[in-house]
């Protein structure tokens, strides 16, 4: 018997969706499960014949929702598609493409760490990457923090001259692009990478006692964004989720290998979100956030874009 499910375009998501209210998403959706109203099922990968396939769940008990994201990387690029369900009656009742969602969701995930784990006063900002990925982690941070100046490296200095350039018109702050040698002269309060690089590129040169890091683009063991003597120097690490973190996190894997780190003294980030008062331990110490990425990070995302679809008639129904 077929069904009727709406479909909601990347075009859609675009301008249904917009930072602020994703970060509120986020937060919603940490509280949610350090009270263990979501259920979170960490990434799995499979090898295909030009890449891998990726399946990542979750599940949110109290709402009546429940979700997957499965992407697929081949030789053209990846594709991005969340498949979301009324858990009470109606099954399937959303496909969303899902480029976008994970894009914003990602940038604003760094934004809910920083809100509750930077200096309430951090107004210099650095970013490592100038990929798609690093617009929204830019847009997060400024969403959440009154800053002032902004520095970004990447290693191609075009790249990093066109992000500066780009974000500076869109945003209407100082982007200064900077290579390696100045950029780690900067006294960062928030400084955040996403790059894709196997070798670290946030090192114990561009650490103060006060930075608050996001380690926003390793989410597999043969990642490593940040240097193992920078994990050895960090006051505290925090992960979006521990469990997955331990499968996934490279760093702090090849760190725990070589004695620099223990999971027991890491926190997950839910806890210090629902208990807020945690957050005031963070103000003047360095700490280091690890995202690897959440299906429930998606689930929460899907169920407001689905919402916000409804009531502005978006999105084509599809008979399955």
């Amino acid at each position: 018997m077929s069904k009727e499910v709406l479909f909601i375009s990347e075009s859609e998501v675009s301008k249904i969706t917009n930072m602020r209210t994703a970060i509120d998403c986020m937060e919603d959706a940490f509280i949610a499960f350090a009270k263990g109203e979501i259920f979170n099922y960490p990434r799995y990968r499979l090898p295909t014949s030009h890449g891998q396939y990726n399946f990542m769940s979750a599940s949110w008990i109290t709402k009546g929702y429940a979700a997957n994201k499965s992407y697929v990387s081949h030789k053209n690029g990846i594709d991005f598609n969340v498949m979301l369900y009324d858990t009470t009656h109606r099954g399937l009742i959303a496909i969303i493409e899902a480029n976008i969602l994970g894009q914003i969701r990602t940038g604003a995930v760094s934004g809910l760490a920083s809100k509750y784990l930077s200096k309430t006063n951090s107004d210099v900002f650095g970013i490592v990457g100038s990929g798609y990925q690093a617009e929204t982690q830019f847009e997060a941070i400024i969403n959440i923090r009154d800053i002032n100046e902004v520095f970004v490296y990447s290693r191609k200095k075009t790249n990093r001259e066109n992000f500066a350039l780009k974000m500076a018109e869109k945003f209407n702050v100082s982007v200064v692009p900077l290579d390696y040698d100045n950029f780690i002269k900067i006294n960062f309060d928030i400084l955040t990478s996403v790059t894709n690089s196997p070798k670290p590129v946030i090192t114990k040169e561009m650490i103060n006692s006060s930075i608050h890091i996001n380690a926003a683009g390793n989410n597999s063991w043969m990642k490593s964004e940040v240097e193992i003597d920078v994990i050895d120097k960090i006051d505290k690490i925090i992960c979006d989720e521990i469990s997955q973190a331990k499968i996934e996190s490279g760093e702090l894997l090849r760190a725990q290998e070589q004695g620099a780190f223990s999971w027991e003294t890491a926190s997950g980030l839910s806890e210090i979100i629902h208990n807020k008062k945690l957050s005031k331990n963070y103000q003047n110490i360095s700490t280091l956030f690890e995202s690897q990425g959440l299906a429930m990070e998606d689930l929460a995302m899907a169920i407001s874009i689905y919402n916000l679809a409804i009531e502005n008639n978006y999105g084509k129904i599809v008979k399955t």
